[in-house]
């Protein structure tokens, strides 16, 4: 795959990441703020109906996605200067080819999409 691709890839992978971890510590206090990553667009934080059961449905999840995908993409930033995964998948051949797809690509891939399906549960259910 193309360096600059994976370099980009990871640094967006990362920086998610860190984000969802920072907000994850932001929710602590029990308050939501003004976040991307937690309030629909076009509403307004007291149009929230729970936000108490909210913030303790999508905080957990929030840890666990920026975990997972903070790893992601330190392995991938890593694996980008080291070229480990790189030189075993030229290595291997095909199989080599889909376990870097895997672990580069559409694990930290899937990290975000579960997350995204269970905040949009999350929203639908706390927000009108």
């Amino acid at each position: 795959m193309n360096q600059s691709f994976n370099i980009i890839v990871n640094i967006i992978t990362l920086g998610f990441g860190v984000y969802a971890i920072f907000t994850w510590f932001k929710l602590r206090d029990g308050l939501l703020f003004d976040n991307s990553l937690l309030i629909p667009k076009e509403r307004a934080i007291a149009e929230c109906r729970d936000a108490a059961g909210y913030i303790a449905y999508i905080r957990p999840r929030t840890l666990v996605a920026g975990i997972l995908t903070f790893l992601s993409g330190a392995l991938g930033l890593v694996d980008s200067y080291l070229g480990t995964i790189q030189n075993w998948a030229l290595a291997n051949g095909s199989l080599g080819l889909v376990v870097e797809l895997l672990v580069l690509i559409l694990i930290p891939l899937a990290f975000i999409v579960w997350y995204g399906v269970c905040l949009m549960k999350a929203q639908k259910k706390h927000w009108p």
